[in-house]
């Protein structure tokens, strides 16, 4: 299942929209990322549509959208980029929540937006591969819970590609076989508490 994300902004005229943009093209197939605003603006900010055209990205279409309780119940974390700062952020969204502090562009130079957007571009990136590597250990979790994958643990020797055709996919992720049975052990302690 792909993880559902909402980036919050003031109005959804230039932060959220850029990391909504950036996440749903580095996190293709993987992620489903919507932006919103309490205060949503008429229109994108022009400086914004064009700085992404040069990442080819192209929002010129888009609409600032009104924040709703539905669609901050539909997803599994909200990025709120700064509005905290303005003392303007709506909630609680009662799903997990963090907070970017990232300036908004608004009336600001060319130069200053063009850092705010590779700013956004960084921590989406540092964003998505944090949320591709839970995933990883949770279907290798499950994977090993249900027995579906190789069980790469019941052997006294290390595994290999050779020997476990799926090592990629299962054991990829680790250095070692104790790297990975820490993970499975950890998942397993918070699932079992009501953490996972």
């Amino acid at each position: 299942m792909m993880k559902k994300i909402l980036f919050v902004c003031l109005e959804n005229a230039g932060r959220s929209q850029m990391a909504e943009a950036f996440a749903n093209k580095y996190g293709k197939g993987k992620i489903i990322a919507s932006s919103a605003g309490n205060k949503p603006a008429e229109k994108m900010n022009p400086v914004v549509v064009e700085i992404l055209k040069e990442k080819g990205i192209d929002i010129s279409m888009n609409k600032p959208k009104l924040i709703t309780a539905k669609m901050a119940n539909e997803v599994d974390l909200v990025v709120t980029m700064g509005c905290s700062d303005q003392g303007v952020c709506p909630g609680p969204f009662f799903k997990p929540t963090i907070e970017w502090h990232i300036e908004d562009p608004k009336g600001k130079s060319i130069e200053k937006v063009w850092e705010i957007r590779d700013q956004i571009q960084r921590q989406v990136l540092e964003l998505i591969k944090e949320e591709l590597k839970k995933q990883t250990i949770m279907q290798l979790y499950v994977g090993l819970k249900e027995k579906t994958q190789p069980a790469i643990f019941e052997s006294e020797k290390e595994p290999t590609k050779e020997t476990h055709p799926q090592y990629d996919i299962i054991y990829g992720p680790f250095k070692s076989r104790d790297d990975a049975e820490k993970y499975v052990t950890a998942i397993d302690c918070g699932v079992a508490c009501g953490e996972g």
